[in-house]
C-alpha cells in the first residue's frame, strides 16, 4: 500500500512539472522553472475534483434533442446569474439602464399620438342647413316654386370691448361690475356702432346705461341677477330713450323702482299679462301711442328669447326697420303699419319664419325699392299687409305661391306692375285678396279658380284687360267682387256688393 501511495504522489508531481511548459508557434519553451504555489493549489483542486466526482460521458448513441435543451438549460441558467449578480453589484446601472428604456418607449409612443392629437391647422367642420319646402299637394300646379327662397340671417361681427367706459355715475359694486359687463358685452356684439353709441354722450344708449346706474335705484335684486332680464331692461330703456327721449320716457312710462313688467310703456294697451313667468318681456303692445317718435333701436333684440308680439301701429316711429330683427325668431307678430318708416324692406325679415303668423308693414310710405322675395318665406304667415307702399316698385313675385297658409293678402296701392302670377292660385285658403289701385297688366290667371275660400277678390284701377276666366264664376263662396275694364265683369254674374 505504502508503494502504491508514492507511486501515486511521483505521477502527480510529475504531472506539476510538466504544467509549466508552453507552447508557442516556434516550438516547445519554459516559461518558468519552478511553478508558483497558487496555480499548484488550483491544479489541486481542480484534480481532486475529477478524481472524486468524475464527468459521465456521453455515449455518441445519445440524441441531439437531449443536448440542446441540456444547452438551453446552461443558457438560461447563465443569463440569470448574469443579471442576478448585475442587480446586486450595480442596482442603480440597472435603474439608469431601465429608466432609459421606458424613457424611449415614451418618446415613441406619446410624442406621435400628442401631434395627432393636437389641433393644429386641421380645418373646422362647417355646418350646411339645407330648407326644403313641404310637398305640394296634388292640385298644385307644376310651375308653383318647389324651394323656399334661400334666407340670409343678419351678420353680427363681435367687435373688440370699448377701450374706455365713462359712466357718469359713481364707481359701481360688485353687483353693478356685473350686469355693466353683460350689456357692454351684448352691445359690442353690433358691427359697426352698438358699442360705439354706448360710449358716446348724448345717445338713447349711453343715457339709458347712465340711467341703469344709478345708485338711487332700489330693486337691484329682483332683476340684476339675470343677465335676460338686465339686458331688456336696458333695451326697453334704450327703446324708450329712442323713441320718446329720457324726459317724456320719466314722465311716468318707466320707473326705478319698479321691475319692467310692471312699466306702463307695457301695459299701456294690453289687459293680458306682458311678461311670462320667468319675469322675461313678450309682449309689446304699443298701438295708437301719439308719444312715440324717433328712431327703432337695434337693442330690441335682447328680448329675443322671450318677445312674441311687437305692435306698434299708428304711431309716428320713424327711421329704417333694423336688419337685427330678423334675430327675433320667437316673434309671432309683427305690426309697424302706419308709421314714417324708411329704407328697403329687410331681407332678414325672411327668418322669422317658422314662428311668424302676423306681418303688417303697411302705410309706411317711406318703403322703398322692391318686395324681396324672402319675405315670402314666411310660410306661417296667415296675414300679409303691403298695403299703401307708394314707394314700392317692380312686380308681385312668383314666391307668393308660397305663402299656403295665408288667409288675407293686401296689396293696396303698393304700386306694382307686370301680370298676376299663376301661383297665385297656390293659396288655397285665401278669403281676402285686394290687388287694387296698382299696374297689373295682361289677363286674369284662371288659377284664381283653386281659391274657393275667397270671400272678397277685389282688382280694380289695374290696367288688366280681356275677359274675366270662367273658373271666376265657379268661386260659389265669393261675397265681393269689384272690377273695372273687364269682359264680363262681376256685377254680371253676382249678386254682390261692389
Amino acid at each position: 500500500m505504502m508503494q502504491e501511495t508514492q507511486s501515486s504522489d511521483e505521477g502527480l508531481n510529475h504531472q506539476k512539472t510538466n504544467r509549466i511548459l508552453s507552447y508557442t508557434s516556434n516550438g516547445m519553451q519554459m516559461t518558468d522553472s519552478v511553478p508558483r504555489k497558487e496555480e499548484i493549489a488550483e491544479e489541486d483542486a481542480s484534480t481532486m475534483a475529477t478524481a472524486r466526482f468524475p464527468t459521465p460521458e456521453v455515449s455518441s448513441s445519445s440524441s441531439s434533442e437531449e443536448a440542446e435543451e441540456e444547452e438551453d438549460k446552461k443558457v438560461e441558467t447563465h443569463s440569470s446569474w448574469c443579471w442576478g449578480w448585475l442587480l446586486y453589484q450595480h442596482p442603480g446601472c440597472v435603474a439608469l439602464l431601465l429608466f432609459s428604456i421606458l424613457t424611449t418607449l415614451l418618446l415613441v409612443l406619446v410624442v406621435p399620438l400628442a401631434i395627432f392629437l393636437s389641433p393644429g391647422d386641421r380645418p373646422t367642420p362647417s355646418i350646411i342647413v339645407h330648407n326644403d319646402a313641404s310637398s305640394s299637394s296634388s292640385s298644385s300646379p307644376s310651375h308653383i316654386p318647389t324651394a323656399t327662397p334661400s334666407l340670409r340671417l343678419p351678420t353680427i361681427h363681435p367687435t373688440q370691448n370699448p377701450t374706455t367706459m365713462a359712466p357718469t355715475s359713481p364707481a359701481p359694486t360688485s353687483t353693478e361690475d356685473r350686469w355693466m359687463e353683460w350689456i357692454v358685452d351684448a352691445s359690442n356684439l353690433f358691427d359697426d356702432n352698438g358699442g360705439t353709441a354706448l360710449q358716446e354722450d348724448g345717445t338713447p344708449q349711453a343715457r339709458a346705461f347712465a340711467w341703469m346706474t344709478d345708485h338711487h335705484q332700489s330693486s337691484w335684486a329682483d332683476w340684476a341677477s339675470s343677465r335676460e332680464r338686465v339686458l331688456q331692461r336696458y333695451a326697453l330703456t334704450t327703446f324708450l330713450f329712442s323713441t320718446m327721449g329720457p324726459e317724456k320716457a320719466q314722465s311716468g312710462w318707466i320707473s326705478r323702482n319698479q321691475d319692467v313688467c310692471e312699466w306702463s310703456v307695457l301695459t299701456y294697451s294690453s289687459g293680458n299679462a306682458v311678461c311670462n313667468g320667468q319675469g322675461l318681456v313678450v309682449q309689446m303692445l304699443l298701438q295708437h301711442v301719439d308719444e312715440l317718435h324717433g328712431t327703432l333701436p337695434r337693442e330690441l333684440i335682447f328680448l329675443s328669447d322671450s318677445l312674441e308680439q311687437l305692435i306698434l301701429r299708428n304711431s309716428h316711429v320713424g327711421g329704417t326697420i333694423p336688419t337685427e330683427y330678423g334675430l327675433l325668431t320667437k316673434l309671432q307678430s309683427l305690426d309697424v303699419a302706419s308709421n314714417s318708416l324708411t329704407g328697403t324692406i329687410p331681407t332678414e325679415l325672411g327668418s322669422l319664419a317658422p314662428a311668424l303668423t302676423w306681418c303688417n308693414l303697411a302705410a309706411n310710405t317711406g318703403l322703398v325699392g322692391t318686395l324681396p322675395t324672402e319675405l315670402f318665406a314666411l310660410t306661417s304667415c296667415t296675414y300679409l299687409g303691403l298695403a299703401m307702399l307708394e314707394g314700392l316698385s317692380g312686380t308681385l313675385p312668383s314666391q307668393v305661391g308660397l305663402l299656403t297658409h295665408l288667409t288675407r293678402l293686401s296689396l293696396r296701392g303698393a304700386n306694382l306692375h307686370g301680370d298676376i302670377p299663376t301661383e297665385i292660385g297656390h293659396i288655397t285658403l285665401l278669403t281676402q285678396l285686394l290687388l287694387v289701385d296698382n299696374a297689373f297688366s295682361g289677363s286674369i290667371p284662371s288659377e284664381m279658380g283653386r281659391l274657393t275660400d275667397l270671400l272678397e277678390l277685389d282688382f280694380r284701377n289695374n290696367q288688366a284687360r280681356g275677359s274675366l276666366p270662367h273658373e271666376i264664376f265657379l268661386l260659389t263662396h265669393l261675397r265681393t267682387c269689384a272690377d273695372q275694364h273687364l269682359v264680363g265683369h262681376c256685377k254680371q254674374h253676382f249678386s254682390l256688393s261692389l
